[in-house]
């Protein structure tokens, strides 16, 4: 009977540590949806005020260019124009990046691409 008893206290242990392994996974799985989503409003916005900061710069960038080839300003102030519009240019990319890494990060998170393991 004792062998029994030990028998069974063990398996409502095990029992006891999967369960809770498993409720740490699910909050942590809940924790990382949360902060994925969360991400993905903001890296929308990010971009909305970068497309809007590189079309302005190009627009800059032609007028001083415009300028240039009439003689009115010097070619200084067009490159630094362009060098402005080229770094907005390359924040926007990092942005995109960005936001499709997140987009892998969500798809992660919420159990895309796990091969099922067979035991």
């Amino acid at each position: 009977m004792g062998e029994r008893d030990a028998n069974l206290d063990y398996a409502k242990a095990r029992r006891e540590l999967y369960l809770a392994t498993y409720e740490a996974t699910i909050q942590t799985a809940f924790s990382e949806v949360q902060s994925a989503l969360s991400r993905r409003s903001t890296i929308f916005e990010q971009y909305e005020a970068q497309k809007a900061l590189v079309e302005a710069n190009a627009k800059s960038y032609a007028i001083y260019d415009a300028r240039y080839q009439q003689g009115v300003d010097t070619y200084l102030n067009a490159l630094l124009s362009q060098r402005s519009f080229y770094s907005s240019q390359k924040t926007l990319i990092n942005v995109r990046l960005e936001e499709l890494a997140n987009r892998v990060t969500l798809y992660r998170v919420l159990g895309g691409g796990i091969e099922q393991k067979s035991e």
